[in-house]
């Protein structure tokens, strides 16, 4: 996606958070884009944006299906 919107491919970095040290990799990063458990175990000198990715109506309808 963030090719898409026009972002360098160049300045991305991949980060796989399922191996050790994965958090050693982004003390170079300017911002870190992840999801949101991800998000919940970064550094807290780490700039994070998250993205949703599911639609308000999606989430509304799975509320009221698990009768919340």
């Amino acid at each position: 996606m963030l090719i898409a919107v026009g972002l360098d491919p160049e300045c991305l970095c991949e980060v796989d958070a399922s191996l050790e040290g994965w958090r050693d990799r982004l003390a170079l990063s300017a911002l870190v884009v992840a999801d949101m458990v991800t998000a919940r175990g970064l550094p807290k000198n780490c700039q994070a944006r998250v993205f949703r990715v599911i639609a308000d109506s999606s989430l509304e309808e799975l509320r009221r299906l698990c009768g919340l």
